[in-house]
């Protein structure tokens, strides 16, 4: 069930890390090599995928639109570990399907490719890493047109 909002019904939350899990494992490793091994497996070990996110990309469905906003923290800089409120940052390029005689397979790889030009584009954006993989998993077996009140091709 979407999550009803004055801006749309999100539907699908994309998360926004700080830095890719290469280079967070990089990281890792150079703090491993300077506070030792039982310092580091009792402060540092953590799994990146939930402590690394820094932000959302919030996908709504606002008509046939999806919009798309984005969620970062307010702070100029983002660190490893920082805790600051996320606000809604930048609303991005929404897509639009109104009348559209695209297939949902169509309107979800529209909507990829829009999501991965956002992610080299936006300011905001440039120096995280966007994770598409929930996204590229479930996005194929998504009904779009019914999502989006289209009538069926």
């Amino acid at each position: 069930m979407a999550r009803a909002s004055p801006l749309g019904d999100y539907f699908f939350e994309i998360p926004v890390y700080r830095l890719a899990e290469a280079r967070h494992r990089a990281e890792l490793e150079a703090i491993k090599g300077s506070v030792g091994d039982a310092l580091f497996e009792f402060k540092f070990r953590e799994p990146w995928e939930f402590n690394e996110v820094v932000g959302w990309i919030a996908l709504c469905r606002f008509g046939a639109q999806v919009r798309k906003h984005l969620y970062l923290p307010k702070a100029e800089r983002i660190v490893k570990r920082a805790r600051v409120a996320v606000v809604k940052r930048a609303e991005l390029v929404e897509d639009e399907f109104a009348g559209s005689p695209k297939t949902s397979r169509e309107i979800f790889e529209t909507l990829l490719a829009s999501l991965e030009r956002d992610a080299r584009r936006e300011r905001l954006l440039k120096p995280r890493y966007v994770d598409l993989t929930s996204f590229l998993a479930v996005g194929p077996f998504i009904d779009w047109r019914a999502l989006l009140g289209l009538p069926p091709t």
